[in-house]
């Protein structure tokens, strides 16, 4: 927002963690297992990966998608949530905020995503 980011002095430019980077962060803001957290971000890249395609192209939106959610996808898990229900309760509930049509599909295209146990 630029109405915000105006009131600040500095700006940071960060690049967006690689996978490995991504992986070991969710790891370490819970200590949860690897393949759990390596399941949340094959879910977080389909997801980015469909938004910013061509036949969508919501680049804007794929901005809502972040981190911080798929640790909040975690921690619902942790509490007992379906996996695939706990990515749509957190990322795909972003996207809803913003297109709710368009939630909707990611999420069709988030039940092609192999389930996991844990």
């Amino acid at each position: 927002n630029q109405a915000l980011s105006s009131r600040f002095k500095q700006t940071y430019m960060l690049n967006d963690p690689n996978k490995e980077d991504f992986i070991n962060i969710l790891m370490k803001s819970g200590s949860y297992d690897k393949k759990i957290c390596s399941w949340v971000y094959n879910a977080y890249d389909k997801i980015i990966s469909f938004l910013k395609s061509p036949a969508i192209s919501a680049d804007d939106i794929a901005l809502t998608v972040t981190l911080r959610g798929c640790i909040g996808a975690l921690e619902n898990m942790d509490e007992g949530e379906a996996p695939k229900e706990a990515i749509k309760n957190t990322l795909i509930g972003k996207i809803a905020e913003a297109d709710l049509e368009l939630a909707d599909k990611v999420y069709a295209e988030l039940k092609s995503l192999p389930d996991i146990s844990f």
